[in-house]
C-alpha cells in the first residue's frame, strides 16, 4: 500500500462508530424543555388576556359611542378632544367636525359666560365636579341641556369629561305648567272678583232690605202699642215680640255680612293671651254656675286677631249655652298639631247633637234644638265657619245627643287671607 496515496474511504467509513456512546451527541436538557413550555403557556395566556381586553375595549367603546346621553372630553381651553354620537347629535355636527372645535362655539351667546364659569369650577373642584344648564346652538333650533363636568384624575394636560342631557322637553313641560298656573291664577282671580262682587251685591241687598223694613216695623210696633188698650195685651205682646225678633234677625244678618267684608290683617297672634281675653268675656254667661275648665297650652298662630277673637268667642258662648243645666258643666280647650296645621278644639258635656245632622251646624239660621230651650239666632257657628275659611283653614264638629260636642278649628301654620 502506497503511503503517499491512501485508499479511498469505503461507504462504511462514513457511518458513525457504533462503539461511540450516545451521550457524546448534544441533546436539549429537561430544564430547557420546561422553560420553553412555561414561555409558551405565558404567551398563550397573554394572547388570551389581550383578546379579552380588546373585546372589552370594543364593548365599552360601543357603549360610549351609542350612549343615550352625550359625552365629550375637553381640555382646559374647552377644545373637544373626544365625543360620542349622542353629543354630535345634540351639537348638530358630525363627529369629524367636532374634534378640535371649541365647545363654546356651540353654546348660545347668553350661555357662554355660564359655560366658562362651569369649566373653571370643574377644573378647580375635581372631587365634586360641576353642573350647569346651557342653551346649545344648532343648525335648526336651540336645545337646552344639563351639563355635568368632572376633571379626569391624573391627566396631563388637565382634561374634563362632560355629560350632556337634553332637558328641552322638561323645560317645555315646565313652561306649559307655568302657563297653566298663570291661567288658573287668572281664572281664580276672576272668579274671586265675581264672588266678591256678588257678595257685595248681596250685602247691599241685605242693607237695603234692613233699612226698608226698619220704618214699617217701627210703625207696626207703635200701632201694636196703641192697640194694647183696645185688644188683648197678650196678642199685642206676641206682635211686639215678633217685630223684635225680626229686628234682631236683620241686624244679625247685616252684622254677618259686614264682618265678612272687613279686610283681614294677618300677623303673629298669641292664642294663649287671646283665649284669656275671650274667657273673661264669657264669664257673665257662666256666672253662678259650677264650671270645670281645662285648657291645653295654646300655640302662636298667624292670623287676624279680630276674626280669631270672634271665632273662639262664638265657640265658648256655644259651649256655655248648651251646658246649661249641667252640674258641673265641663268645658275643655284642646290642642292638636300636624305637620301643616294647628288644630284647636272646644269640647263640652252639653246637649250634643245627632251626627247625621252635622252638615247643618254651620249654616246661617239653622237650628238643631228648639229656640225655647236654647235661645239664639243660629248665626254663631256660621260666623265661626266664615272666619276659619278666611284663614284658609277647616272646621268640623263631633257630638252625641245628650253627651256633649267637640268643635274643631284647623289653622294652617303658614296662611294668608283667602278673601
Amino acid at each position: 500500500m502506497d503511503p503517499d496515496h491512501p485508499p479511498h474511504p469505503t461507504p462504511a467509513d462514513d457511518l458513525p462508530d457504533t462503539h461511540t456512546p450516545l451521550s457524546a451527541f448534544p441533546l436539549p436538557s429537561q430544564g430547557q424543555d420546561l422553560h420553553h413550555l412555561s414561555l409558551s403557556a405565558q404567551l398563550l395566556e397573554l394572547q388570551r388576556a389581550n383578546k379579552e381586553l380588546q373585546e372589552r375595549c370594543h364593548l365599552y367603546q360601543d357603549l360610549y359611542d351609542h350612549a343615550p346621553v352625550g359625552y365629550c372630553v375637553i381640555n382646559e381651553q374647552g377644545v373637544i378632544l373626544n365625543a360620542n354620537h349622542a353629543a354630535a347629535q345634540l351639537l348638530q355636527l358630525p363627529l369629524t367636525r367636532l374634534m378640535g372645535r371649541r365647545f363654546a362655539m356651540s353654546v348660545a351667546e347668553r350661555s357662554r359666560t355660564s359655560f366658562a364659569t362651569f369649566l373653571r369650577r370643574a377644573l378647580d373642584n375635581p372631587q365634586g365636579g360641576a353642573r350647569v344648564e346651557l342653551e346649545l346652538l344648532g343648525a335648526a333650533d336651540v336645545t337646552t341641556v344639563q351639563v355635568d363636568g368632572e376633571a379626569l384624575a391624573h391627566s396631563e394636560p388637565r382634561l374634563v369629561r362632560i355629560t350632556l342631557t337634553d332637558i328641552s322637553a322638561l323645560h317645555a313641560a315646565q313652561r306649559t305648567i307655568s302657563d297653566l298656573n298663570r291661567s288658573l291664577e287668572d281664572r281664580v282671580q276672576q272668579r274671586t272678583a265675581q264672588v266678591m262682587h256678588l257678595n257685595g251685591e248681596l250685602e247691599s241687598f241685605v242693607h237695603a232690605v234692613t233699612r226698608g223694613l226698619q220704618t214699617p216695623l217701627r210703625r207696626a210696633a207703635e200701632h201694636a202699642q196703641r192697640l194694647t188698650e183696645q185688644y188683648d195685651p197678650q196678642d199685642t205682646a206676641a206682635v211686639l215680640s215678633s217685630v223684635e225678633q225680626m229686628n234682631r234677625l236683620m241686624n244679625a244678618l247685616s252684622t254677618y255680612f259686614r264682618v265678612g267684608r272687613q279686610r283681614a290683617r294677618f300677623q303673629p297672634v298669641n292664642l294663649e293671651r287671646l283665649m284669656q281675653d275671650v274667657r273673661k268675656r264669657s264669664q257673665p254667661t257662666l256666672a253662678g254656675r259650677p264650671v270645670i275648665w281645662t285648657q291645653d297650652p295654646l300655640p302662636d298662630v298667624t292670623g287676624d286677631s279680630r276674626i280669631l277673637t270672634l271665632i273662639f268667642t262664638q265657640l265658648l258662648d256655644n259651649a256655655a249655652k248648651f251646658t246649661a243645666g249641667r252640674n258641673p258643666a265641663t268645658i275643655s280647650i284642646l290642642v292638636r298639631e300636624t305637620a301643616t296645621e294647628h288644630v284647636i278644639g272646644v269640647a263640652d258635656n252639653g246637649a250634643g247633637f245627632n251626627m247625621r245632622q252635622k252638615d247643618r251646624l254651620f249654616t246661617i239660621f239653622e237650628r238643631l234644638h228648639p229656640a225655647a230651650d236654647y235661645p239664639g239666632l243660629g248665626l254663631g257657628l256660621a260666623h265661626v265657619k266664615r272666619g276659619v275659611l278666611r284663614h284658609g283653614g277647616r272646621v268640623w264638629a263631633e257630638g252625641k245627643e245628650g253627651e256633649g260636642a267637640r268643635f274643631w278649628v284647623a289653622l294652617p301654620k303658614s296662611s294668608s287671607p283667602t278673601f
